[in-house]
């Protein structure tokens, strides 16, 4: 009967200190969570920052290049403009 007692004692001693510890994991889990989804949302806002300097990267090369072949275009038309200037003969309805 003694040893019954003692095995229930033990049993709820164990009892006692798994409930215990789970108790102070959730505590400590509870805590630590926040902090977790801080740290995600600080490494998207890193991935979106990075993503848009991305596509501004890409739209400002872009422009650049519009505007450098736009430049292009316009020089030659106006080589064109002055070599058909220079060598087709004067109309006289001008």
């Amino acid at each position: 009967m003694e040893k019954e007692s003692f095995k229930k004692f033990l049993y709820n001693q164990v009892a006692l200190a798994a409930a215990i510890v789970g108790v102070a994991f959730g505590i400590f889990n509870l805590l630590q969570g926040p902090k977790s989804d801080i740290q995600v949302m600080e490494a998207l806002n890193n991935i979106r920052d990075n993503h848009i300097h991305t596509i501004e990267e890409n739209v400002k090369r872009i422009d650049d290049t519009s505007n450098q072949q736009y430049q292009t275009t316009s020089e030659r038309l106006t080589r064109i403009e002055t070599i058909l200037d220079e060598r087709l003969p004067a109309s006289n309805n001008q």
